[in-house]
């Protein structure tokens, strides 16, 4: 039969902690080492909260450990007693100027030398109201730090972060702004107080970032930072806001966010921008490089002019508003594995971008795109296979164009109606 080890918790040291104290009744000093022991242990194991609570049973053991309780009196120390002079020994002289300034120093600075310091003095009289004023500060010095400790450690975002394309549902590209981009319309947002929202600063735990902001109230905006395949670090996306019965959707923060942004500092918009010859910031919508990332779920988009849909029922098929597609040779559009990657809102157009390849194993590099393009007056158009046999394209949306790169292979554009591949993606 084979056992198992109980690890050792914070539990642990607090509950031996009680034991020892009740020992320390009959055996005060072994008891007030394991008191010292065990509190030390806990407060490294156990974090902050636990380490303030430990101070008591620490600073217990220590007196233990270091009282010497009052001396056993015989006839002859008794009669030597009443012989002897009165003087005070030097080292029941209270501490001088000097060192109660160097004490009280690092009693703030360093916690635990300030409630030994403090310990020390509550054993003489003399230095009595020294060690109990050392002990206070010590104790401040411990609040201090903890307080330190429980504050957001606010972290600088990486920049490929920043630069990736926010997303506010899974795979659908209808924001068009990156996280650094829509950082700055926070900035520039103006609240019904005339106020704008407060940012404190970020922190990070894995690939998942916040930002700590004041918007009339505390609260945060978590970013998940879609690093897997084939997201290749490109996009990321936003949680809903709050939660519970106050949850707002991150797509409808993100549009109050904007709506409160002045007139003159709006992002303009695609067309405005494209219209325009003379240079300007980057807009809304300007260019933002994404990778490629399933939309929702994949399989279906609910788009402007039409919804479409790829069936999973053995080999895959597309279909539109519930009807198969085929290509220019009349055939179905089918294939093992089949994806809806993006999805663009033009102004005329619903663009779609498909990826699929075979069921088999050596199927990592024969996969294929396709551009999808449903427009305003029912038309639908599906242009030719292309690609480089992998998944890790990247998408740009540029100006209203939709270029998806394959690095030095080439790339395919898609502008307006007509499409652009470079000859080295065609099969």
């Amino acid at each position: 039969e084979t056992g198992s080890i109980t690890p050792i918790t914070p539990g642990s040291f607090t509950a031996i902690s009680d034991i020892f104290g009740a020992i320390a009744f009959a055996k005060p000093k072994g008891a007030g080492i394991g008191l010292i022991v065990c509190s030390l242990g806990g407060m490294v194991l156990g974090g902050t909260i636990v380490a303030i609570v430990l101070v008591l049973s620490l600073v217990g053991g220590l007196l233990a450990v270091f009282d010497k309780g009052a001396p056993k009196a015989t006839p002859a120390a008794g009669a030597a007693e009443a012989a002897a002079p009165a003087a005070a020994p030097s080292q029941n002289k209270p501490w001088g100027t000097g060192r109660m300034v160097f004490y009280s120093i690092f009693s703030v600075l360093i916690p635990i030398a300030g409630l030994g310091a403090g310990i020390q003095g509550l054993l003489s009289d003399a230095k009595r109201k020294q060690g109990a004023l050392l002990l206070i500060l010590g104790v401040i010095g411990a609040v201090i730090y903890a307080f330190l400790a429980m504050r957001p450690q606010y972290v600088q975002p990486d920049d490929r972060f920043l630069k990736s394309e926010l997303m506010v549902r899974p795979g659908i590209s209808e924001v068009g702004l990156s996280v650094g981009q829509f950082v700055q319309v926070l900035e520039k947002a103006v609240m019904d107080n005339g106020k704008s929202p407060q940012l404190k600063g970020w922190t990070k735990e894995e690939n998942e970032y916040t930002l700590h902001l004041v918007m009339k109230q505390p609260f945060e905006l978590k970013f998940t930072h879609l690093l897997q395949p084939p997201i290749a670090g490109q996009a990321s996306l936003l949680a809903p806001i709050q939660s519970g019965l106050e949850q707002v959707p991150a797509l409808q923060f993100v549009m109050s966010v904007v709506a409160m942004v002045p007139e003159q500092s709006k992002p303009r918009p695609q067309a405005q921008q494209a219209a325009s010859a003379a240079p300007a910031a980057p807009s809304a919508a300007a260019a933002q490089q994404t990778a490629v990332a399933p939309a929702m779920d994949g399989k279906e988009i609910k788009a402007r002019y039409g919804v479409v849909k790829i069936t999973d029922d053995g080999v895959r098929k597309l279909m539109i508003d519930g009807k198969a597609i085929t290509d220019s040779k009349g055939n179905p559009v089918e294939d093992d594995h089949m994806q809806l990657v993006r999805h663009f809102a033009l102004p005329d157009m619903d663009v779609i971008v498909i990826y699929s390849n075979c069921g088999g194993t050596a199927c990592a590099e024969t996969g294929r795109y396709r551009y999808l393009i449903l427009n305003s007056s029912g038309q639908r158009s599906l242009s030719a296979e292309f690609g480089d046999g992998r998944d890790n394209a990247t998408i740009e949306n540029d100006a209203g164009k939709i270029v998806i790169g394959f690095g030095a292979k080439g790339m395919a554009i898609l502008d307006g109606g007509n499409i652009r591949i470079s000859k080295e993606l065609l099969p």
